[in-house]
Parts: structure tokens; C-alpha cells; sequence
């Protein structure tokens, strides 16, 4: 079972780069080079070298145990899920500015590859796998217990599903697939009154 690492201020200031958190979106994808790294990130290989050093330092990253030979390393997550808990450092502003604009940066790439999907894959992949795709959202007005069980339920979902699978050799025919689950209140004209009731809107893609 993997294991869910709660970012310290420490660990939250050492990713408090972009192209960090680029680095490790990437590395989602799998182990990889500093060269391969700044070729997909249009970067230069001493830029994403030291940017990798400084996620090693910071425990986000470490070598990947299937190149130990050769002459460039390779480099893989650490094993394993991480959480940035923006609430619990409301109150430290020293921390909770880079624990927002890490947050932010992760979302901005998340709405870049829904885009790049939404843009090419009707293009690029095969018609079976460009309908087993969904973009599903939904609005309710929900009380603050229902809003958390609504949160707890999508991330044990999410987690019971993928965790069995995560680090396994890729099956045959297999692709890489992105699963996210948003849950927050509207902030603006519906951020203090409840809404009239009716069937929330469901839109899928």
C-alpha cells in the first residue's frame, strides 16, 4: 500500500519553484533524466539538474533502482502519494504563500492537459479511448459536513482504485491516465446564501 506524505513547511519551500513542480508532473510519466527532463520541459540540462538535486534534498525524488548503470542518472518519485495542506498553514504566512502558489501550479498543469485532450485527442487517439474519457462536474448547495464526506468519499474512491495499480508494470496496450477529484465551495455571488434546490448540472466530455 502506498503511503501519503503531508507537506512540512520545510518540504513545501523546497518545491516552491515551477519548475519543480513541472519536474515532478513529468516524472509522473516516469523515471527519467536531467537531459530527457529539459528537452520535454524546454529547459537546459543544468537547469533541470539543479532543480533535481534540489528535490533529492527535499525527499521528493531519488534514483530510479532500474538505471544504476550508465552514465547519466535516472530519476524517479519517491513511492508514494503527498498532500499540500494549505488550511493548516493558514496562519503562517511565511509558509502558506509558497504552500498556494505550489497548489496553484499543480492545477494550472492539471487545466493544461485537460486542454491539450480537449484540443488533440480526437486527433491522436484511437476513437476507443477518446470515449472512455470523461469530464464530469456538478453543483449542489451542500452543507459543510455533506461538502466533507462529498471529499472524502471521490479521494477513498480514487484511492482504493488506483493503488493497487500504481508502480505495476504496464499492461500491454496500456496508457497513462490523469484522475482528478475537485471539491470546494463557489467563491462570488454564491459564496454566503444558499442556492435554490434543483437538479444539479452534469456535463460529460
Amino acid at each position: 500500500m502506498s503511503t501519503e506524505r503531508h507537506l512540512d513547511s520545510s518540504a513545501i519551500k523546497g518545491l516552491a519553484h515551477p519548475l519543480r513542480v513541472a519536474i515532478i508532473d513529468e516524472l509522473q510519466s516516469g523515471p527519467a533524466t536531467a537531459s530527457v527532463l529539459a528537452e520535454a520541459l524546454g529547459e537546459s540540462t543544468g537547469s533541470t539538474s539543479y532543480h533535481l538535486r534540489q528535490l533529492s534534498r527535499h525527499g521528493f525524488i531519488e534514483d530510479d533502482p532500474g538505471h544504476l548503470s550508465g552514465r547519466e542518472r535516472w530519476w524517479r518519485l519517491v513511492p508514494g502519494s503527498m498532500r499540500v495542506d494549505v488550511e493548516s498553514m493558514r496562519d503562517e504566512p511565511i509558509t502558506s504563500a509558497p504552500a498556494v502558489m505550489v497548489s496553484r501550479q499543480f492545477i494550472a498543469q492539471r487545466a493544461a492537459r485537460i486542454d491539450d485532450f480537449l484540443a488533440h485527442g480526437a486527433q491522436v487517439l484511437d476513437a476507443e479511448w477518446h470515449e472512455a474519457a470523461t469530464l464530469t462536474g456538478t453543483t449542489a448547495s451542500l452543507t459543510l459536513q455533506e461538502t466533507r464526506d462529498l471529499a472524502d468519499l471521490l479521494e477513498r474512491t480514487m484511492r482504493e482504485f488506483m493503488e493497487p495499480l500504481t508502480g505495476r508494470e504496464a499492461p500491454e496496450g496500456a496508457r497513462r491516465v490523469a484522475a482528478h477529484a475537485n471539491v470546494f465551495p463557489l467563491i462570488g455571488r454564491t459564496d454566503t446564501a444558499a442556492q435554490p434546490q434543483g437538479s444539479p448540472g452534469t456535463s460529460d466530455v
